[in-house]
């Protein structure tokens, strides 16, 4: 038998006055549908099936053994003649049996307690008549669409790369019109992804863009939140790392030189990953700061971060007027390989030497141990968040306190080594440019 089309669903079985209903529902990653209806006892019956062959089956016969059954001949009063045919007449525009009426106004008049049926009934009708249709993946489709054409400022490669992996999992598990999902339904879904900390979150945040996005388009009404009930709180994935002034120049030791530069905004700029990725030559400004344009950054406004004495010694050798700080599409296997590296002995190491120091790569500990350091330095929240791009309650909750001024006062001495033999020609890519570290 041929599955209905979604927007069929609920199927009704009819036999005489009894009618059995047959919904359609995304499971996961498969199909099922659901027969719903009342039994003799007045309670009501679930059967799941999925093959909507063997539910309408089951439906047709449910709804012929309830028909059955109520063959047997009733004895009403005249009185109760008299509501039965008023009651009929007023169901047979609609089609609705008379049971199957009274049963659905008594399951609504007990979820609306003291609010009455019609009322909530002409609410409903104002917030969704004027509704669109469009199924989860029209929506998505139309918001991804938006973002790269439309927008006043097109969304970057990454954001709609991101969109597009989440959202298309999100339209994979409902295969339905968008107003049919709601807080039960979301959380399903988000249970169902197994992930926790910052990937829960991103999907998350991708989906409720998306709800925003069909609220703003009359796709799904403003007066429901599909997450009610779910926290989205997050700050972080668990503590926060920190590298040592040691591990940083073990760093620093192993790292080719296509990765320095990276290496040392990220340490003594505290700019994020993406960041410096996208960071071009000419950002790295004469006057002493690196300028984060408001379409490259994060949180969408610009900022300056100063570029202290160290940061301005090791970039001397690899300025450059224009082009991308980082030659490499994937930096964070550079990075992993980085750490790796600190695994091997230096060259010509005897077999009883020392091993060196080794470093396992942390999660965004460059850019922690930065704000650590500098909080140490400055011990002004309020300033370092203006050049991270954080909040200043962020900075002095998580990383108040977690170096001293000692240790703070190493990692900013971090510098290249200086030749044993210095030439006194310029460097191939332009004089040292040491700057004044900003601060007290």
């Amino acid at each position: 038998m041929k599955v209905p089309e979604i927007e069929d669903f609920p199927v009704s079985v009819k036999q005489g006055s009894c009618t059995v209903k047959i919904y359609r529902r995304v499971n996961k990653d498969y199909l099922e549908f659901k027969v719903i209806y009342y039994g003799k006892d007045g309670r009501r019956k679930f059967q799941t099936f999925a093959d909507y062959t063997d539910a309408h089956k089951a439906a047709t016969m449910a709804a012929e053994s309830l028909a059955t059954g109520n063959l047997q001949a009733l004895t009403l009063t005249n009185e109760d003649a008299l509501i039965y045919s008023r009651a009929k007449a007023a169901l047979d525009p609609v089609k609705v049996p008379l049971d199957v009426a009274a049963r659905e106004y008594a399951e609504a008049q007990k979820l609306l307690q003291d609010d009455g049926l019609m009322d909530a009934v002409r609410t409903y009708v104002k917030s969704h008549r004027l509704l669109s249709i469009k199924t989860v993946r029209e929506v998505a489709d139309e918001l991804i669409h938006e973002k790269e054409v439309h927008s006043r400022r097109p969304a970057s490669e990454d954001y709609v790369k991101d969109l597009r992996s989440r959202l298309g999992k999100f339209a994979g598990a409902f295969h339905c019109d968008i107003r049919n999902i709601g807080p039960e339904e979301m959380r399903s879904f988000l249970d169902s992804l197994k992930v926790a900390g910052r990937t829960w979150f991103n999907y998350a945040r991708v989906i409720r863009t998306l709800f925003r996005f069909a609220q703003s388009r009359k796709y799904y009404p403003k007066d429901i939140d599909p997450f009610e009930g779910i926290d989205l709180a997050f700050e972080d994935d668990g503590e926060i790392e920190i590298f040592t002034p040691e591990q940083l120049t073990r760093l620093f030791e192993v790292a080719r030189p296509e990765i320095i530069p990276f290496l040392a905004i990220a340490a003594f700029a505290g700019l994020r990953h993406r960041e410096i990725t996208r960071l071009d030559w000419g950002e790295v400004l004469a006057s002493g700061y690196i300028e984060i344009k408001k379409a490259k950054a994060k949180v969408r406004s610009r900022r300056l971060v100063p570029i202290t004495d160290n940061l301005a010694q090791w970039l001397a050798s690899y300025r450059q007027p224009s082009g991308p700080v980082t030659p490499f599409a994937n930096m964070s296997k550079q990075l992993l390989w980085l750490a790796d590296e600190t695994k091997k002995k230096e060259l010509g190491a005897t077999e009883d030497a020392p091993p060196s120091l080794e470093v396992k790569w942390k999660h965004n500990a460059l850019r922690h141990s930065f704000i650590s350091y500098r909080l140490a330095i400055l011990g002004d929240e309020n300033r370092v968040a203006m050049e991270a791009g954080n909040s200043p309650a962020m900075i002095y909750r998580n990383y108040r306190e977690l170096v001293t001024k000692e240790q703070a006062a190493l990692w900013f001495a971090i510098a290249p080594p200086k030749p044993e033999n210095p030439s006194p020609s310029p460097p191939v890519l332009g004089e040292p440019v040491i700057l004044p570290l900003p601060g007290p």
